[in-house]
């Protein structure tokens, strides 16, 4: 090895010669040269990876639209995570009217892709009964079930009677409310979270002067339970004492649904003496079988006699019951006449439909996390009819991904 005195070093060996400049071998820099390329490469890639990683939020909302439901679905992607959902039942129609649930809740990560169907119910109408001369009529409403998954019952309407008057005329709370339907989330074809729909109003009404009714009957909630059944509101009952005799006609709503069993219609009973009576029993709900919803019952139909009391001709129904799992049972009517003096309707609200909530799908497991009323029964700002159900998914998944028809 010799030094000359630029600073420059020569080094001999077997390799040949090298030189050095400063202290630093030209080796150590072909070295340094070879661990830097993969550094730059690795800088260059990792935007590159990160962009290809990016993630998004994908959020999918479907509702019913009057008595219709709504109906899409998407597919959650494999690897999806942060999947959330909330289902809630269709509202009764009527006056006193029953809510729907509304179901929260989350699901774990699919190894597989995954198809989800939404069915968002339809809301029960009530009931519109024109009393206003023909000059200026108003259209007949009928008491219709929501649609959904498990359709509402109805509160019929007698199609053979008459909408004017004189002499017919017609009392317009006498005609039940449509029950809600039943919302849900199936996955890969298997409901894995139903939402049960609220019952419909019962309507009652009377035609004698100074005659009032004890109590009239409520559609029924959609339970706070997913294994629970629907509640039903308190019965119909009119009470009159005259000439030393009490009468009285009650009609019991039907019964609400769960996530095992189908509600029964409402009983029916008077007490007193009567020139004529009649009872008219509602029809009992369904229960959900493989991917077809539990349908409420329709309330029983008092159809028009043609007496006339007090320019009053009476005819009505009970409610019907409320969508879901276990559909609710439809109300009951007890109609009841005495000598042209007092006629008397008193019909039984709709029982709730009930919920369910599976504990998985495959591999996919649900975990349910709240259950409360939606509060989407009629009220005077939806002119009594019932809100329709509503189905919400969201998940974090790749950005820019086509997962299916609902609207985000």
């Amino acid at each position: 090895m010799s030094t000359e005195h630029d600073g420059t070093e020569h080094i001999e060996g077997d390799a040949g010669s090298q030189t050095r400049r400063d202290g630093v071998a030209r080796r150590t820099l072909v070295k340094g040269a070879a661990w830097s390329v993969p550094v730059v490469a690795l800088a260059i890639a990792t935007p590159l990876a990160a962009a290809s990683a990016a993630r998004e939020t994908y959020t999918f909302t479907v509702s019913g639209n009057g008595t219709q439901s709504g109906l899409c679905s998407v597919v959650i992607p494999a690897g999806a995570t942060d999947i959330s959902y909330r289902v809630v039942g269709g509202g009764g129609g009527g006056l006193f009217s029953g809510s729907g649930a509304a179901m929260v809740g989350v699901m774990n990560s699919p190894s597989a892709d995954t198809l989800v169907n939404f069915v968002a119910a339809g809301g029960g109408l009530s009931s519109l009964v024109p009393r206003n001369p023909p000059s200026n009529p108003l259209p007949l409403r009928v008491g219709l079930g929501g649609d959904g998954f498990g359709r509402g019952g109805s509160g019929p309407w007698d199609p053979t009677a008459p909408l004017t008057d004189p002499p017919f005329d017609t009392f317009p709370s006498a005609v039940g409310g449509g029950g809600g339907g039943g919302s849900a989330l199936l996955v890969n074809g298997v409901p894995a979270v139903v939402a049960g729909g609220g019952g419909g109003f019962g309507g009652t009404a009377n035609s004698f002067v100074g005659g009032s009714p004890t109590s009239i009957s409520y559609g029924g909630n959609a339970p706070l339970t997913a294994t629970g059944a629907g509640t039903s509101g308190p019965s119909a009952y009119f009470s009159r004492s005259d000439l030393g005799n009490v009468r009285s006609a009650t009609s019991a709503p039907g019964s609400g649904g769960s996530s095992s069993t189908a509600g029964a219609a409402g009983a029916t009973s008077y007490t007193g003496s009567f020139t004529q009576t009649s009872t008219v029993m509602g029809s009992a709900g369904t229960l959900a079988s493989g991917a077809t919803g539990g349908n409420g019952g329709n309330g029983g139909l008092k159809i028009a006699s043609g007496v006339v009391v007090n320019n009053y001709t009476l005819l009505g129904s009970g409610g019907g019951g409320g969508g879901g799992y276990g559909g609710g049972g439809g109300g009951s009517i007890q109609h009841v006449y005495l000598a042209n003096r007092e006629l008397v309707i008193a019909a039984g609200g709709g029982g709730a439909g009930g919920n369910y909530v599976a504990a998985s799908v495959g591999a996919v497991v649900i975990s349910n996390t709240a259950i409360t009323l939606a509060g989407n029964s009629g009220s005077s700002a939806t002119s009594w009819n019932g809100v329709p159900g509503t189905v919400f998914l969201s998940f974090t998944a790749a950005a820019g991904l086509d997962l299916g028809a609902c609207t985000a």
